[in-house]
């Protein structure tokens, strides 16, 4: 189709947003697999104590909110 406010096809506004979304994507996949991993194993190495589960419930928390409302 054609963009009425842009007045460009449709195809060639996503072709120019899809670089920057894939970069995007990856980069934030990136940062949470880190971070996960990172955490992950610091949790692991206080099982039990109360750092561990204060992170283990703020983590459970963060993830259970709904991503638009957590944006």
């Amino acid at each position: 189709g054609h963009s009425i406010t842009q007045g460009r096809p449709v195809a060639a506004i996503l072709g120019d947003a899809i670089p920057n979304t894939l970069w995007l994507m990856g980069l934030a996949l990136a940062a949470s697999l880190g971070l996960g991993a990172a955490l992950g194993a610091w949790q692991g190495l206080r099982a039990g104590t109360t750092p561990d589960r204060v992170t283990s419930t703020a983590a459970l928390f963060v993830y259970s909110v709904p991503e638009f409302w957590l944006a």
